[in-house]
């Protein structure tokens, strides 16, 4: 599996703390980032329903779409797409297109990525992989599409006991316009269910903030390549924790 569903921390959020502004997050910006696919963030992953990535990477000529509603705590709400093929022996591309409003508000974003496996270690053993993801961003005031973002990330996944798998992300988020750099990280553990319901949860922070974000989820196997997916992310970090739902289908072919 892939994940893309990018970021670990929005580029609008960036931007507020590089002007030195201490507003609690708005609804619009979690969704960014829950969704990279989310819509405004920098990173494209196709493996719902965690944002972390994991080091899996398509076969050549496999290929995976994603389709996810998001909603926020404060009434935001926004979509992605996200289509990814293997193109070759351990590398895959993606793309995501989504779009979230706010308060009369729209936003889209375009996010290509490319990921490429480092190693497997076999049975057992730890996986490696890097993916890198450039995002661009147009609002409705009629500028057109920006460069925002790039986001580099190295991705580790180890197996754990019988139907457990583990998962750390490690990345680097630059914004373009302002040349400001943060630091990502994430956890994450999985559970694949006997019964085709698998659950997971996870952790992710930066270096620019103390507070952390917190997720669980949940994939329903409907079909070998087809399942629904769920998860509700919580940000802390103000006296009112926004909150994020996402609902999402994947099919594979």
């Amino acid at each position: 599996m892939v994940r893309a569903e990018m970021g670990l921390i929005s580029p609008h959020r960036l931007r507020r703390r590089a002007r030195r502004q201490s507003r609690a997050m708005k609804p619009a910006t979690i969704i960014a980032l829950g969704s990279a696919f989310w819509s405004l963030v920098p990173t494209a992953q196709a493996a719902r329903p965690l944002t972390t990535d994991d080091a899996g990477v398509l076969a050549t000529g496999d290929c995976e779409w994603e389709l996810v509603a998001a909603r926020a705590s404060g009434g935001g709400h926004g979509w992605s797409t996200l289509g990814t093929c293997g193109v070759t022996r351990g590398a895959q591309l993606l793309a995501t297109y989504g779009r979230d409003r706010e308060g009369g508000a729209s936003r889209h974003s375009f996010a290509p990525a490319l990921k490429a496996a480092l190693g497997n270690g076999g049975s057992g053993a730890t996986s490696w992989a890097a993916s890198v993801t450039l995002n661009a961003l147009r609002d409705d005031s009629g500028t057109g599409w920006s460069t925002d973002s790039l986001a580099f990330n190295l991705i580790a996944t180890r197996p754990l006991a019988t139907g457990y798998s583990a998962h750390a992300n490690l990345g680097v988020l630059r914004l373009r316009p302002t040349g400001q750099a943060t630091t990502t990280w994430s956890l994450a553990v999985e559970r694949t269910g006997a019964s085709g319901i698998d659950l997971a949860a996870e952790v992710l922070g930066d270096d620019r903030s103390s507070a952390l974000r917190i997720g669980v989820g949940a994939r329903w196997n409907l079909a070998p390549n087809f399942n629904l997916n769920t998860a509700w992310t919580r940000q802390g970090g103000s006296a009112a924790p926004a909150r994020l739902f996402t609902l999402g289908l994947k099919s594979s072919f």
